[in-house]
């Protein structure tokens, strides 16, 4: 056997391992009720195990299984994100039916790509252009407008000209207003880095089609935590998807406390014990409450209230001393500071 050849299967077994890596994952992430994945991961995880499988039948040389993947690598963006008649069925269906027998037996289920979505599940509709809506709210707000001097109304108006529009995209009115006004306006989050981080989230941390077209010219508004917050490993069932776009490092220090609290446990404590005991501490939540029910703590999607999700961002800034790293920076001269300080507009 010459040494190209040795080299073509040496290839030939690293993809097919990615590939088989690739369908462990999402498998996985199925189990756990994680968010599933895009079409163009989808895309992607398929050709990694179809290509060498139909490369063992084929006379040529495996290398070719590079530049091919290369070629649909760049497609499956255009594809899965961006729709291109005939080439996206021919790339989503197969994933889509690969993808299905990955997950058989899980109770997960993805969306049917008889119909166009570039997620692989159903989504807010509206979210490409919640980004959109929040810069344009934010800019209409810095061209004037009154503000009165409670702070009552002053958190009203924010909510009505900031939050409002953008956020009933993605949740009942009710739900939304208690959100802003409880949370996003009193610890000053802001709303282009949320829009960016909840566009991110949904993309499972998987840049924009765009970055690889053009690089230099999409920029990442983003915060720092969100990428590792996106990860379906670290996905958390009970946590509203907003809130991981609006403190996305309150969620991380929350997965690294149950971890370090999980590892520090005495020989003979129970695991649930000590991850309950920790939700109890961090959510300030009374275990002797008997009239405490679910419902008390969860929606009917079994999300954490946003009450609770209030308790847990108060003992993240008790415990770590720090701010929400979405919250508007201080040292900085930007829109968002501008606007959540001009309390007295004439």
């Amino acid at each position: 056997m010459s040494i190209l050849s040795v080299v073509e299967w040496v290839v030939w077994g690293i993809i097919l391992a990615f590939g088989l890596w690739f369908a462990i994952g999402i498998r996985t992430a199925a189990v756990r009720h994680a968010p599933p994945p895009l079409w163009p991961t989808l895309i992607i995880s398929f050709s990694l195990v179809f290509l060498p499988l139909l490369f063992l039948f084929l006379p040529f040389s495996k290398l070719h299984i590079i530049w091919i993947l290369l070629i649909l690598w760049q497609i499956s963006f255009m594809a899965g994100v961006r729709y291109i008649p005939l080439i996206s069925k021919l790339l989503i269906w197969p994933a889509y039916i690969y993808a299905c027998i990955l997950i058989m037996g899980t109770g997960a289920s993805l969306g049917s790509p008889s119909r166009y979505s570039p997620w692989a599940a159903r989504q807010p509709k509206q979210w490409p252009w919640l980004t959109n809506k929040i810069q344009k709210n934010t800019q209409n707000l810095s061209n004037g407008g009154r503000l009165d001097n409670t702070e009552k109304d002053y958190v009203n108006f924010l909510y009505e000209k900031l939050w409002r529009e953008s956020l009933c995209e993605i949740m009942p009115e009710t739900t939304a207003k208690e959100i802003a006004t409880e949370l996003l306006i009193p610890d000053k989050i802001d709303g282009f880095a949320f829009a960016h981080n909840y566009s991110t989230f949904l993309r499972r941390g998987f840049p924009p089609a765009e970055s690889f077209l053009f690089p230099d010219k999409v920029k990442n508004p983003c915060t720092a935590s969100i990428m590792e917050a996106s990860r379906p490993s670290n996905y958390i069932l009970s946590f509203p998807d907003w809130f991981i776009a609006a403190y996305p490092d309150v969620f991380m220090w929350f997965s690294s406390e149950q971890r370090q609290r999980v590892r520090n446990r005495k020989g003979d404590e129970d695991i649930a014990d000590v991850m309950t005991s920790l939700v109890y501490e961090l959510f300030k939540i009374n275990p002797e409450n008997k009239k405490l029910q679910a419902t008390d703590l969860y929606d009917s999607d079994k999300k954490w209230l946003p009450k609770w999700l209030k308790n847990l961002v108060s003992s993240y800034k008790q415990e770590t001393g720090k701010i929400p790293e979405a919250s508007v920076d201080e040292t900085k001269d930007s829109l968002a500071k501008e606007i959540y300080h001009r309390k007295e507009i004439q």
